[in-house]
């Protein structure tokens, strides 16, 4: 069976398709930055926090790596503004979905990273003097980030202390959902409500032209 590729639809709504492309990026790019920070304060919170602190953040992580990400869209996007009484843009519900999303990957990732650290530079950064806030800028971050991230070795003679490789591509997962749920964003835009989308307490959401 021969296939014929019609490339006439793509080419009339290129101009759609491009912007649609430089939206996904943009959720991207802006989601992974704040599942980053996400991550590396509660992957800090975990490892030098006391039990209670630690119970929070797996909490957190086992909830959100265990729920299905389109049902945790389907939450931030329609559950939180009717519960709360407010509501908020596709964009910006995208991008705290998938920040909380990334979050909860980079949290294993970064501690993993942190508990890889070889205690001996801790305690060399302490005999020099060093506070523990540049301790954390010159010593443990520098380390870390040498251990998690797949281009580079970590610390020791071949770079045996590695982040388990099920958690590395982080990004490039985010980017293959932003580009999804940006799709599935310029689709619910093509709907029959042509204009904005208000939530009315009592009465649910309401569209107006």
């Amino acid at each position: 069976m021969a296939y014929h590729f019609n490339f006439n639809f793509v080419w009339r709504y290129a101009d759609k398709l491009y912007w649609g492309l430089v939206l996904s990026l943009e959720i991207a790019l802006i989601s992974i930055l704040i599942g980053m920070v996400i991550g590396l304060s509660l992957a800090l919170a975990y490892t030098g926090g006391g039990r209670l602190t630690k119970t929070a953040v797996s909490a957190y992580v086992e909830f959100i790596r265990n729920v299905p990400l389109l049902l945790l869209v389907y939450l931030v996007f329609y559950g939180i503004p009717s519960a709360g009484g407010f509501a908020y843009d596709a964009k910006t519900s995208f991008i705290a979905t998938l920040a909380l999303y990334s979050g909860a990957y980079l949290v294993e990732v970064f501690r993993a990273g942190l508990d890889a650290i070889p205690k001996g530079l801790i305690d060399a950064g302490k005999s020099i003097g060093l506070t523990p806030w540049q301790r954390f800028l010159y010593v443990r971050m520098p380390i870390m980030f040498r251990i998690v991230l797949p281009w580079e070795k970590g610390p020791g003679e071949s770079g045996k202390q590695k982040v388990e490789s099920r958690n590395r591509p982080v990004a490039e997962t985010r980017i293959r959902w932003a580009i999804v749920l940006a799709v599935l964003a310029v689709a619910s835009g093509c709907k029959s409500h042509s204009g904005s989308r208000e939530y009315v307490p009592g009465k649910g959401w309401k569209y107006t032209d």
